[in-house]
């Protein structure tokens, strides 16, 4: 019998923001994150995870509610399970448009090495659209 045991590490920071405007909080400025987590590789595939990134809101004047994002994570995958590669690592970068208060559309490009931990596979290339809508 085996017993699962996960430890996962997270922080956020936004150690750089603009100056607080007429009293109020101005969130705009660069954000930073980084997270860690572990598990037991005799029951999961995925031995240890990490990501790393950063983004930037309101990086083009006038453009207050926007972000810029890039990101990092890789998965270091278990020499149990059946994989060629010892990991799969993944990068992406978007940009959030906030269209209109209601609707933000973002394009991404993300870029996958080792895809499902397959070495024979190369590198995947995702591009994607995502539109969120508030109501």
């Amino acid at each position: 019998m085996h017993t699962l045991s996960v430890i996962v590490l997270a922080h956020n920071k936004r150690p750089y923001t603009q100056a607080c405007l007429n009293g109020l909080l101005d969130t705009q400025g660069v954000g930073l994150f980084a997270r860690c987590g572990l598990a037991d590789e005799k029951v999961n595939e995925v031995r240890s995870f990490w990501s790393v990134g950063a983004q930037y809101q309101g990086l083009l004047p006038g453009r207050d509610e926007d972000v810029l994002a890039f990101g990092v994570a890789q998965g270091l995958l278990s020499d149990d399970a059946d994989f060629t590669a010892s990991h799969e690592t993944a990068m992406e970068l978007y940009y959030n448009v906030q269209v209109a208060p209601w609707l933000n559309v973002s394009p991404s490009v993300q870029v996958v090495l080792n895809p499902g931990g397959d070495e024979a596979r190369g590198e995947a290339v995702v591009l994607s659209v995502r539109a969120q809508l508030a109501f």
